[in-house]
């Protein structure tokens, strides 16, 4: 095994990951906004949900203050922890990825929430991803069972945010738009206002969060037909008719091209050379790392950043690990004993799938490091374990909820060894 040390640049390399996160946290870029655009302070109500909600809930009670008269925030088990609000505000946990039954009660709380809004007061919508499975309202004829079912399936075949969310939008009655069905008919558009954290390609506001308060565009289905045909039955339940309700202000304040613009800028304040890769990396890791490789291999000495949410299809029992933990265990292996490289694949949102863990920073001696330990790469990554691996290697990254949800950031740095 080598003697050369990365022990220097992996520091760095979490130091720059870290620094995009701060710049997409839900409490800065909404204080942000509404400083920036010198929102009146009066008389309002604040409605937020998804993995972010609990920081972009805090920026706005902390900035209308006591003008705050009702609040509820719906997010995930976890991500409210040591955290407070007034005795105003309404907290909800649910489930997440997979809706449960307390996704089910936050729609219910959703709607009454909605339903008796005042008339004449703004109303301020701060969404984030993740409200997709957190917040839930089914129709009559499909069940929750149903609901989870279909939700573990598209999870575990490799299906992307956007096939995922127009399952939901057809699944629900208030994704899609069809939240908008529930405010007061006296409750003027322009008194509502949405904030949303992107987590979406193209930062679709009708993607993100499955549209709670876009109407769903009226385009072909092409996600039915990957679907295994005893889920077909259950679309064919689903109403899909236009939804009518109020357009309403709606701003994008913190996306993935952000989080990698400002990790761009922190690194070139560092003086590296930086490659800020175009698009966002999608489809199977597999695909991915081998793309991620290649562009190294054919590009100069400096640091890579990349965006995007790939997929990973599971085997039926799989082990511990998500997305980014397989892509990093996937890299480990083909730069073992190339010490020009450090790869790291992480969440922005703290949780790498159904792990408490964001990712993973790798190197040249991530597998001599695993297999020290008495694990095996190649075993790992068929099971869908590279989590147990990457945890012996010493690898994991652990933020905890990071308080955004931008997707995730893969930084790759290549070092000159020649000079």
């Amino acid at each position: 095994m080598s003697r050369f040390s990365h022990a220097k640049y992996r520091p760095l390399l979490l130091k720059l990951y870290q620094a995009g996160l701060q710049k997409v946290r839900g409490d800065v870029c909404v204080s942000d906004f509404f400083q920036q655009n010198q929102t009146e302070r009066t008389d309002c109500s604040v409605l937020a949900i998804g993995k972010a909600a609990f920081a972009m809930a805090q920026a706005a009670d902390q900035y209308f203050r006591d003008y705050v008269r009702h609040g509820l925030v719906i997010t995930k088990y976890g991500h409210a922890d040591g955290n407070t609000l007034p005795e105003n505000w309404q907290v909800r946990e649910a489930g997440h990825p997979v809706p449960d039954a307390n996704s089910l009660r936050a729609g219910t709380a959703l709607i009454a929430f909605l339903q008796g809004l005042p008339p004449d007061e703004p109303v301020y919508i701060l969404i984030s991803g993740g409200a997709s499975a957190l917040v839930e309202h089914l129709p009559d004829n499909i069940s929750p069972a149903q609901l989870e079912a279909i939700t573990r399936w598209m999870l575990a075949n490799g299906l992307d945010i956007y096939e995922l969310n127009r399952v939901r939008q057809q699944l629900s009655l208030i994704k899609g738009g069809g939240a908008l069905r529930f405010f007061p008919d006296e409750l003027q558009p322009e008194k509502i206002m949405q904030l949303l954290i992107s987590d979406v390609p193209d930062d679709d506001p009708a993607m993100i969060g499955s549209g709670l308060f876009v109407p769903c565009k009226n385009e072909p289905d092409r996600v039915r037909a990957r679907l295994p045909k005893r889920f077909h039955a259950i679309l064919d339940q689903c109403e899909t008719a236009p939804v009518p309700g109020p357009h309403i202000h709606t701003h994008v304040v913190a996306s993935n091209r952000l989080c990698r613009a400002w990790i761009a800028r922190q690194a070139s304040k560092q003086g590296l050379n930086v490659m800020q890769l175009p698009g966002l990396l999608t489809g199977d890791v597999g695909t991915v790392a081998k793309q991620i490789l290649q562009q190294l291999e054919q590009g100069e000495p400096g640091l890579y950043i990349w965006g995007g949410e790939p997929t990973v299809s599971l085997p039926e029992s799989p082990g511990r690990g998500g997305r980014n933990q397989q892509l990093a265990l996937l890299l480990a292996k083909m730069i073992r004993n190339d010490e020009r490289h450090l790869t790291l694949c992480a969440g922005t949102d703290g949780t790498d799938g159904p792990t408490e863990v964001a990712g993973a920073l790798v190197d040249a001696t991530t597998l001599w490091r695993g297999e020290q330990a008495g694990c095996n790469a190649a075993r790992a990554l068929a099971q869908a374990d590279a989590g147990t691996f990457l945890d012996a290697s010493g690898d994991l990254i652990d933020t905890g909820p990071t308080g955004s949800n931008v997707m995730d950031i893969i930084l790759a740095l290549k070092l000159d060894l020649e000079n």
